[in-house]
């Protein structure tokens, strides 16, 4: 009887070892009314923002690596340089020729987010073409998405980031912070809220 003394030790730490696990796994199985997950709360807003900040120099290399990969097959060919204004240099086809163009516009942040660039000056060579001709010109001549608009007669490009879908899921951006001189800018990526 002694040698089984240890099958009936076993037998019973095995049974104990069945019910602790049976016990767990019910207790795991059961649901608790007092714990729950909380509903995500939704937002009456349709987008969800995520805040990005950065300085001229990087958001100068965002745009012109953006300008090079738009306008690659383009007759027109220029660079944005972000100092004390927003420059605009380059090269225009006009009367079969090439023609350096350099223009200066005074960045103004609206409350949508979208930017209004003001012409502060203009040269185009050595001639002398009233900057609404210019604006005009290019205007008609060249491709313009469709979130910038032109407006020749009063010398202003407006920008309108939060018309510009990035991607096919409705993700936009605006501008919250623009501020040149402090060399301070803030942008936010709006995403499509889930609802």
């Amino acid at each position: 009887m002694k040698e089984q003394y240890w099958k009936w030790l076993f037998l019973g730490l095995l049974t104990i070892n069945i019910i602790v696990v049976f016990y767990v796994s019910y207790l795991i199985m059961q649901s608790d009314d007092h714990v729950r997950l909380e509903e995500r709360s939704t937002t009456d807003n349709e987008y969800s923002e995520f805040l990005i900040r950065t300085n001229k120099q990087e958001l100068n290399e965002l745009i012109n690596y953006n300008i090079k990969k738009q306008s690659k097959d383009q007759p027109i060919e220029y660079e944005v340089i972000l100092g004390e204004t927003v420059e605009l240099i380059g090269t225009v086809s006009m009367f079969g020729n090439k023609i350096n163009m350099v223009m200066d516009f005074i960045p103004d942040l609206q409350e949508d987010g979208t930017i209004v660039l003001q012409q502060q000056s203009m040269s185009v060579g050595n001639l002398q073409i009233p900057v609404s001709a210019i604006l005009k010109y290019i205007s008609n001549h060249y491709p313009i998405p469709d979130w910038i608009t032109i407006q020749p007669s009063q010398k202003l490009i407006n920008v309108n980031f939060n018309e510009l879908q990035i991607d096919d899921d409705g993700m936009k951006m605006k501008f919250n912070k623009f501020d040149l001189a402090n060399d301070h800018i803030e942008m936010v990526l709006l995403f499509p809220a889930l609802n």
